[in-house]
């Protein structure tokens, strides 16, 4: 549309009624006269007249399709839950949840026709993405990072002459940092929702795009394969050794990664023991350091950076009164995970392992720890932030549409049994004291304690949100939260519908498919480069494997000299022995 047209049809639609259409009128006229983009955008109005054209030829109609995340019962809920908050999220499909590195941003000449004119994909390498995709927040157009970018350092008073390359990522995270003048980027509320999981998944996939360029030529093979391969080169002489390597578990998230993980824990825990607590702690977005630094009309929602700047610093906190003040007893090993799942807050699960004497072998051990009862109406201050944060519910049979019920169940089996006494099971969480003694109104329903999600009391006192606290006493408990903490990336669900027409009248031709979701918080959690995994001990593996069958990475054409250095060297896992027995040798000697 020409300005006239264009300006007339923003003020009518009915997403702007709430619009000034002075102020409409004042950001069209700037873009047309500053930007300097604006001057060759091709007019979508061409286009569609195509589109037209070309639906009227072939007697189809112009395709209108619409999408929707659909809650599939057959699904991991923990993975393919719905969202509830409002924010705008990115999903994509990939089996490794690898964000794309090729976009469908294309740019047409003003003649289609002209073979001299092709049209112009854009990839997230070119300066001219995010101006020509965000013109709001690129107002000038003026362009975005782009390979082998550098700056000027100073050392002291003095220019460095040497160049500082700066990194895509450290680009988009200065974008995000808060300043005393005005930013457009961080006060566009669902535009920069949109921004920040773009510019995550931009730097993602320039990460491992740049890691799958450079690696073509390295290859794996056996050790014995390869000396085959060598001592017959003549015959494999256009034959490639080994497999080519792939790096998928470098990228957080992915299912070899995850596995990577839950080994580790798991190599940690039976060197100090199996888990005593389970902490699950979710951010809180009413916390006052987040209020009170929103501007006029924000909402928690529009500033996801805030929630994670402060939810890291609570997080180290708790991370320092498990592990270092002793609260549940002395630590002997920890290990957390970061999740973005779709409530719009982050959350942390943490695992706990504790010196033997400090265990939970006694009810009234876990009576001192844990309670999941409401506190009495003199602790008014504790009775306020568990009926707000840690009451679960209403779900069960009157509430079927809550977002916990599968198949008519609540899959966390609230509302509990009362007990007037903990008691410690075998095979599963200790069933936590709930006395018929306190009840509530929270959400326009009567709740007791067989809705209370089990807490601490000081640790809900003192950070004010949501920290479920579990005793683990069984293996089958411990197997459970191994699968759940380690479970991977979140996920959706998205059905595609022809026309726009509602998705029960398509039941039968309904097209699925499985996407990787990524959420704002999760987005600028990454850009922050804040640590989705942690541990209290370093983690070596060892490649276990028979005589001459390790594996050997080499660089293709290069066999000879990478079977050389394997057969004068060791394996990793020979140099363990031999320290090992090296070390048996000298506590002999010492002994005698």
């Amino acid at each position: 549309m020409d300005s006239t047209q264009a300006a007339n049809f923003r003020e009518e639609h009915v997403a702007n009624d709430d619009c000034r259409p002075n102020i409409m009128d004042t950001i069209d006229r700037f873009f047309r006269t500053h930007n300097r983009l604006a001057h060759s955008y091709q007019l979508i109005r061409n286009i569609h007249k195509q589109q037209v054209q070309l639906a009227a030829e072939t007697g189809q109609q112009v395709p209108v399709v619409s999408m929707a995340l659909r809650r599939d019962r057959h699904s991991d809920y923990r993975r393919y839950n719905k969202p509830t908050s409002n924010e705008v999220p990115m999903i994509f499909v990939n089996e490794d949840g690898e964000p794309p590195f090729h976009r469908d941003i294309r740019i047409y000449p003003i003649n289609p026709d002209d073979p001299n004119q092709p049209f112009i994909n854009l990839n997230i390498l070119s300066p001219n993405m995010d101006p020509m995709t965000y013109a709001l927040l690129f107002p000038y157009g003026e362009p975005g990072w782009q390979p082998n970018w550098h700056c000027a350092s100073y050392n002291g008073a003095q220019l460095n002459p040497k160049r500082t390359y700066v990194t895509m990522l450290q680009y988009k995270a200065a974008l995000t940092a808060i300043r005393d003048e005005f930013s457009p980027i961080m006060y566009a509320g669902k535009l920069t929702q949109q921004w920040l999981v773009d510019s995550y998944l931009q730097v993602e996939a320039n990460r491992l795009n740049y890691i799958r360029h450079n690696q073509k030529r390295l290859r794996a093979e056996q050790y014995q394969g390869l000396a085959d391969h060598v001592a017959n080169m003549a015959d494999h002489n256009h034959i490639a050794a080994g497999v080519p390597i792939i790096l998928p578990s470098t990228f957080e998230g992915s299912p070899r990664h995850m596995c990577e993980r839950c080994c580790d824990a798991m190599s940690i825990f039976a060197k100090w023991g199996a888990p005593d607590v389970f902490v699950t702690f979710t951010a809180n977005p009413t916390w006052p350091e987040i209020i009170d630094s929103l501007r006029p009309g924000e909402h928690t929602s529009d500033r996801p950076d805030l929630v994670a700047r402060v939810f890291k610093i609570k997080l180290d906190a708790l991370i320092d009164d498990l592990t270092k003040h002793s609260l549940f007893g002395q630590a002997q090993a920890f290990v957390y995970t970061i999740e973005f799942q779709k409530r719009g807050l982050p959350h942390a699960h943490i695992l706990l392992a504790l010196r033997a004497e400090d265990k939970f072998t006694t009810a009234e051990k876990i009576d001192k720890i844990v309670s999941a009862e409401i506190p009495h109406v003199g602790h008014l201050l504790l009775r306020q932030i568990i009926t707000r944060c840690m009451l679960h519910g209403p779900c069960g049979t009157n509430y079927p549409r809550a977002p916990c019920m599968q198949n008519g169940k609540c899959t966390k089996q609230f509302p509990k049994h009362f007990n007037d006494n903990t008691l410690i099971h075998r095979n599963t969480y200790p069933v936590y004291r709930r006395r018929p003694t306190e009840t509530v109104e929270v959400r326009g329903v009567l709740m007791s304690n067989q809705n209370v999600v089990p807490y601490n009391p000081y640790l809900a006192l003192k950070y004010n949100a949501h920290i479920n606290v579990e005793v683990c006493t069984s293996l089958y408990a411990i197997k459970y939260i191994y699968k759940y903490i380690f479970k991977g990336f979140d996920c959706a669900n998205v059905v595609i519908t022809p026309n726009g027409q509602p998705e029960q009248q398509y039941n039968e031709i309904q097209n699925f498919i499985d996407c990787r979701y990524v959420s704002p918080p999760e987005a600028i959690w990454r850009l922050r480069e804040y640590v989705m995994h942690d541990r209290s001990h370093a983690v070596i593996r060892f490649p276990v494997h028979l005589p001459h069958q390790q594996t050997i990475i080499f660089e293709h054409g290069h066999e000879e000299e990478a079977l050389l250095a394997a057969r004068t060297g060791r394996t990793k896992l020979e140099s363990w022995f031999a320290l090992n027995e090296h070390d048996a040798h000298a506590h002999q000697w010492l002994y005698t």
